[in-house]
């Protein structure tokens, strides 16, 4: 008997951990940050969690005795399989027993090392670190897993393959069991520039004939069709109708939008600036996979960083390696009309020293804010260019499926069961797939689903 419990992404967005139990074998699928249930109790930077116990007693973490670090009782945890290298998929993997191995891609090993070489100590601990002395340094057990290539995880068996979502290194996963397969989408969609991959994956699902389909049902209730092609049009011809400043605001991990907005650049005579950390997590991947990232050795890059008196490590390397990539503000002032500058509300200060003059514009390309506090930074981020006499122009195309490509997905995969995890209406999700031949489950936190 095969038990597989969930301990997050159930009726919330993100935050999956997924726990499969065969026999001995245990291993997690993701094991990600709830950002919508911490928030109830903290307010990052100001109020965080500085202790894993906080994060037990408040159970924002599987209130399970022995797996994480600095616990004494023995828990055996064959490993994590991560999705993807969103926060929300792998983050609380952190605090977890050294000891345990942590399976991804090549290329989201290298995305988390990169954020976590780009940012300050962790006091829940550390993926990696970078410093003068040690140069960079990698949690043990973080290892790969080549796409289709089975690997044992305790006695299961388990395989991934690339999809395409909105960060490089995302993989669909099959688990072989004792009671049969397990299929699990991790977040997916069907509209960007990898879709082939998606595609791949799906007839890969339905060849391993699963029990259980765990899928995403993020836009089950909303969404607009849009191709990334669709978005590096807009953003062009968005361009060629600014004659001041172009700035623009979109997710550090999201590489292949960072390419969308460099060939729309390059069509406008534009040169596209980019932060140094932006540039040092383009850089590491670059040196991984070429094709999910852009050279910063392009004539038409260059790089730019806030005024502060003390470097990072990171930025030091950046700096030492592109000398002659810098762009000053001043630069960037006398120069607006050739220019795309990649920041975000963060960086408003030092947009407002540069001053951007008549026709500059702002591009927004993420999703539009869906809960309270992405209303209150989206407002403030407005506030900011209502000050600047910059218009916000919105162009994005989400990472995640559409509610008729999930649906013909689970058609075509044809599994027994379907288990609906990150989204906020998994009844919506049911009525939805209500005349396939397919069982519906929905998952209760913490309760076990036997099949």
């Amino acid at each position: 008997m095969v038990h597989i419990t969930f301990y997050g992404g159930v009726a919330e967005i993100g935050g999956n951990k997924i726990l499969v139990e065969d026999g001995r074998s245990r291993a997690f699928l993701d094991f990600g940050k709830s950002f919508g249930q911490e928030k109830l109790y903290f307010e990052e930077p100001f109020l965080s969690a500085r202790e894993i116990e906080h994060l037990k007693v408040l159970r924002l973490i599987p209130h399970i005795e022995g797996i994480y670090e600095g616990d004494k009782e023995d828990y055996r945890l064959d490993g994590v399989l991560v999705s993807h290298p969103h926060m929300d998929h792998y983050d609380a993997a952190r605090t977890l027993k050294k000891e345990y191995p942590i399976y991804s891609s090549e290329i989201a090993r290298m995305v988390i090392l990169a954020r976590e070489w780009a940012s300050s100590f962790n006091c829940l601990g550390n993926f990696g670190q970078l410093n003068k002395i040690l140069g960079r340094t990698s949690r043990e057990n973080m290892l790969t897993l080549s796409h289709g290539r089975e690997a044992k995880i305790g006695d299961m068996s388990a395989s991934v393959f690339p999809v395409d979502h909105s960060i490089p290194g995302a993989v669909g996963t099959i688990v072989e069991t004792s009671s049969g397969n397990i299929a699990y989408t991790g977040d997916i969609r069907f509209h960007g520039g990898a879709a082939e991959d998606t595609e791949r994956f799906v007839e890969e699902a339905a060849r391993h004939d699963p029990e259980i389909l765990i899928t995403e049902g993020t836009h089950i209730d909303d969404f607009k069709v849009e191709s990334e092609e669709e978005v590096r049009a807009k953003i062009a011809d968005t361009l060629s109708r600014s004659s001041g400043l172009a700035v623009a605001g979109f997710s550090f991990g999201d590489t292949r939008r960072l390419r969308t907005f460099l060939s729309a650049a390059k069509e406008n005579g534009r040169k596209l600036v980019i932060p140094l950390k932006q540039a040092f997590i383009t850089r590491e991947l670059h040196s991984v996979d070429p094709k999910s990232s852009i050279d910063i050795e392009d004539p038409d890059i260059g790089l730019f960083a806030r005024e502060k008196k003390r470097l990072y490590e990171f930025e030091k390397c950046v700096l030492e390696d592109y000398p002659g990539k810098m762009l000053s503000k001043e630069d960037i002032r006398e120069d607006q009309r050739s220019l795309l500058l990649l920041a975000s509300l963060y960086d408003m200060n030092d947009i407002a020293k540069i001053g951007p003059g008549v026709g500059s514009i702002y591009i927004h390309s993420s999703s539009e804010p869906f809960e309270e506090e992405m209303e209150i930074s989206y407002q403030k981020l407005h506030n900011w260019l209502d000050y600047l006499g910059m218009p916000l122009v919105q162009i994005h195309a989400s990472g995640h499926a559409n509610p008729f490509e999930l649906k013909e997905m689970i058609r075509q995969i044809s599994p027994k069961k379907v288990i609906p995890i990150h989204t906020k209406s998994p009844d919506l999700f049911r009525r939805l797939v209500s005349d396939l031949d397919v069982e519906v489950i929905l998952p209760v936190k913490g309760s076990p689903i036997e099949f």
